[in-house]
């Protein structure tokens, strides 16, 4: 993957055309999602792959962990690359319904991890040092309640329960930010601009003038053979039956003499 990409950077949109599953349009990130490659989606995250990248069903890698059970790639895309947990794919559905849709089951607890990473990912978003002033106090609760932390019941004042989570965030890895020249997710659609440039350049080139038409010489007249003067063929037959005649003439007097001599 990484030779593919210092060749063609722009091989992280290449939604699989031309392979016997391209019709998924999945990107990289939806399949290292689905088979669990964490590690990888890390990766992807550093080159500047979108982590809501869509495919042909509109559904995001998320959809794809979810619907695979894959929990440390759930938490990679929400935590680590901050991924929309309310994004919908083309049949309407989040990647928490996607959960719990699931026929092998095990779908609440993808849906509980998506409900924490979720809310962990936006509170990284807003900033440690702004928490205090821009987080709301519903959402920091409902993190400390769903990571388990059971003092966050008795905090009275608002500064406890920021500093519990700041304290939570503390021990996560700091977010991936795409080493990008402005630091910033690439544009998705940066295959499709390629294509289509290529399209408009050949559209617009100058059409090839058809070769000339090449005439073929014409046939010669045909000769015209002489003919001969029908007086002169009628004379020539005429002296011919002439000649005939003779012969015969003497070829029965040497027969006739022939038979005399023998008797």
């Amino acid at each position: 993957m990484e030779g593919l990409h210092l060749a063609n950077p722009e091989v992280l949109y290449a939604w699989g055309k031309g392979i016997s599953l391209g019709f998924t349009g999945n990107s990289a990130m939806h399949w290292a999602a689905s088979k669990g490659h964490a590690d990888v989606v890390r990766w992807l995250l550093r080159r500047g792959l979108n982590p809501d990248v869509r495919n042909n069903a509109d559904s995001t890698p998320l959809h794809s962990a979810a619907g695979a059970g894959r929990l440390e790639v759930i938490e990679t895309l929400l935590v680590d690359g901050g991924a929309d947990a309310s994004a919908k794919n083309g049949l309407e559905e989040t990647p928490r319904d996607v959960a719990l849709a699931r026929r092998e089951g095990g779908g609440d607890a993808i849906a509980a991890a998506i409900d924490l990473h979720s809310r962990v990912g936006a509170l990284l978003g807003f900033g440690a040092e702004n928490l205090a002033s821009e987080a709301p106090m519903k959402l920091m609760r409902a993190t400390l309640q769903l990571t388990g932390i059971e003092k966050y019941r008795s905090f009275a004042e608002k500064s406890e329960v920021v500093n519990a989570v700041k304290e939570y965030l503390g021990t996560l890895p700091a977010r991936v930010v795409p080493e990008t020249e402005d630091g910033k997710w690439l544009p998705m659609p940066s295959l499709l601009k390629a294509a289509q440039a290529q399209a408009q350049a050949q559209a617009q080139a100058p059409a090839e003038s058809p070769p000339p038409e090449v005439v073929a010489p014409a046939s010669p007249s045909p000769r015209e053979t002489p003919t001969r003067d029908a007086d002169d063929g009628s004379s020539s037959s005429s002296d011919d039956g002439e000649t005939n005649n003779a012969k015969f003439a003497k070829m029965a007097v040497e027969a006739k003499e022939k038979g005399n001599a023998a008797f």
